[in-house]
């Protein structure tokens, strides 16, 4: 029995990444993919998900995806397994849009003993678009309170009052100003970039609706398309991070953009939760900056985006977690995987590291792989 586990230990150890079939050769290029190894391949969630979203609770990880009636899955460990305990909805919003019955990348928090959902109802490329939030008093209850929209683009209740006027209502994220514990909403994508609006207390309303004290806070405003979205604000003293998707992040199908144009996990930094943010070269994130901390890699990793952050905890550090495509499995939106990395800082700015997992060690490391062959020979010779 022991020596069949170390045999297959061994095996396991020296395994190679298998490379995308002949098929997906001679659909997808491989001048598409990077094999750069900047970039640590990620830790694997064991879930197929498009913008994952994850709350820590109660030493237990639970996730939110878009999907029907959005779906939540908790797990003890983020390499899973995940297991579905219900939906944040128990059936379509009542934000009158189209594809009520499956809203997108929701954020949810806890603020003041009560959990809150902020989740998209859109259509891809369009601004008629909005975001809603749903409410409970336990994670775990199955009971949510759908209170409808918080924002809404291009139709709707006050879509006429800037920023609304030029934004698309998709991709909400929340953060608290350290100092004043004043509520915020993140937003956006395309268009004119993402925006920041104050929330009221209670979280179910834009702070002074008619007049939202909004800033932009990431733009491009040269070029087209303007491919950021998918914000998400994180604090670690002093700087408040600010993370987007920049590039392409699906409908692959259709065809691939040139190397360095797909999702790409990128940042900015502030001492001020209202900016201006900027990157390692000093550039505003209006003016088109970002300092790329996760990209596709090793032929492997395809278009990573979808960008959130755990805190740190007693046992670990942040951590970075984020869905790819696999360039062996494929690059339809059902095929998205979660992946996540450890974050290092180094003179203030965020590094995704290599996991310290048994997954990790699956990766190609040949002179490890010898050192456990040539154990493993010797055990088998002492022992046989």
């Amino acid at each position: 029995m022991l020596r069949g586990y170390i045999i297959s230990l061994a095996c396991l150890l020296g395994m190679v990444q298998g490379a995308p079939s002949e098929n997906l050769k001679l659909a997808h290029p491989p001048n598409v993919f990077s094999k750069t190894e900047k970039y640590p391949l990620p830790n694997q969630g064991h879930l197929d998900v498009h913008d994952p979203n994850i709350l820590q609770y109660e030493n237990n990880f639970y996730l939110f995806k878009g999907g029907i009636q959005v779906p939540i899955f908790k797990s003890s460990s983020l390499s899973g397994p995940w297991t579905k305990i219900g939906t944040v909805l128990d059936g379509p919003t009542v934000i009158e849009k189209q594809n009520r019955t499956r809203p997108w990348a929701p954020t949810t928090v806890e603020w003041k003993g009560k959990f809150y959902c902020f989740y998209t109802v859109s259509k891809n490329g369009v601004r008629n678009s909005a975001i809603g939030v749903a409410s409970t008093d336990s994670i775990e209850s199955g009971s949510w309170t759908d209170h409808g929209g918080l924002i809404y683009t291009e139709k709707g209740p006050l879509s006429h009052v800037w920023p609304y006027t030029v934004s698309n209502a998709i991709d909400a994220s929340f953060i608290v100003d350290q100092q004043t514990e004043q509520p915020y909403l993140l937003y956006g994508s395309y268009w004119h970039g993402i925006f920041q609006v104050p929330l009221a207390d209670d979280l179910l309303s834009i702070k002074n609706a008619e007049k939202p004290d909004a800033k932009n806070l990431v733009y491009l405003p040269d070029g087209k398309p303007k491919p950021d979205e998918g914000s998400f604000m994180s604090y670690k003293d002093p700087y408040y991070y600010l993370w987007f998707s920049h590039g392409k992040c699906c409908h692959f199908d259709k065809g691939f953009p040139s190397m360095g144009q797909e999702y790409s996990i990128r940042v900015g930094r502030s001492k001020d939760v209202r900016g201006p943010f900027v990157d390692k070269h000093g550039k505003e994130l209006t003016e088109g900056g970002g300092t790329t901390v996760y990209d596709s890699n090793h032929g492997i990793v395809y278009a990573p985006g979808g960008v959130g952050v755990l805190p740190a905890t007693t046992t670990d550090p942040e951590i970075l977690y984020y869905h790819y495509l696999n360039t062996s499995v494929g690059f339809l939106h059902g095929d998205a995987l979660l992946g996540w990395s450890y974050l290092d800082y180094e003179d203030g700015w965020p590094v995704a590291r290599e996991s310290k997992s048994f997954a990790s060690t699956l990766q190609p490391n040949y002179t490890f792989t010898m050192v456990i062959i040539l154990f493993t020979t010797g055990f088998l010779w002492l022992h046989g």
